[in-house]
């Protein structure tokens, strides 16, 4: 879908370049595809949250949750229990938003990212970072 918005967009510009618009009138068109994408990025986001909602509602009327299952754990098995983690340092990328910030790590292979550790820690040679995603989103 975005890239349908830029190829319209490219190809709105490139009409009023060769029909010869005036600044005004170009400026007037980048705002205005500006507001449609958006516009647009509003509306994705807003379809996820209401999907997102959705599977959760729908989760919690078919089955026994979490809660439940741990009242039924096999007998001297221990059970799953959240990893108790503390950040070690900050992340910085070249993403400026936590929204359109690619996940697939090999489809942006220029898109370098920053550990900065927390003091202490930067003696630490061998290191494996796990990440964990939390939906703060709406």
């Amino acid at each position: 879908m975005r890239e349908a918005v830029a190829v319209l967009a490219l190809a709105a510009l490139v009409s009023l370049l060769l029909s010869g618009s005036t600044q005004p009138q170009l400026q007037a068109e980048i705002e205005r595809l500006k507001r449609l994408r958006a516009e647009e990025r509003k509306g994705r986001t807003n379809a996820e949250q209401a999907l997102r909602e959705l599977r959760r509602q729908v989760a919690a009327s078919e089955g026994p949750s979490l809660e439940d299952a741990s009242q039924n754990k096999p007998a001297g098995l221990d059970w799953i229990r959240p990893l108790p983690l503390r950040p070690i340092g900050i992340l910085q990328s070249c993403f400026s938003k936590r929204s359109g910030t690619p996940r697939q790590p090999l489809l942006v292979p220029s898109a370098r990212a920053m550990l900065r550790l927390r003091s202490g820690l930067a003696c630490l040679q061998p290191a494996w970072t796990v990440s964990t995603a939390f939906l703060t989103a709406g």
